[in-house]
């Protein structure tokens, strides 16, 4: 397998990943609703729409290289970095916004 398809099939997998988890996050925000805990419910649902975007980014990018083949092996690879400190921008703010709930309770 060359370079390029290994990228590839990470690409795919982070997206199913990506989507898998959407779903997941999802029901346990509909679960929290039902249990009347609401601005939990609303966080979890927010976090379900970002990973469904991040599954829209990643299977884009996927599908567009697999009938173009228009991205370079680099340009691949810094789209992973980006995703990756977005994602660990996000993490710090969901933390400090969770640590914040809970003193404020």
């Amino acid at each position: 397998m060359d370079k390029r398809e290994s990228v590839l099939r990470k690409i795919q997998r982070i997206a199913n990943a990506s989507f898998k988890n959407a779903v997941r996050l999802h029901e346990d925000a509909v679960l929290l609703f039902n249990r009347g805990s609401i601005p939990s419910a609303l966080l979890m649902s927010a976090l379900s729409m970002e990973e469904i975007g991040k599954y829209f980014m990643f299977e884009s990018v996927w599908w567009h290289n697999r009938i173009d083949g228009i991205w370079l092996i680099e340009d691949m690879q810094s789209f992973f970095v980006v995703t990756t400190r977005i994602r660990q921008n996000r993490a710090g703010l969901q933390f400090m916004l969770t640590t914040h709930s809970y003193q404020s309770s």
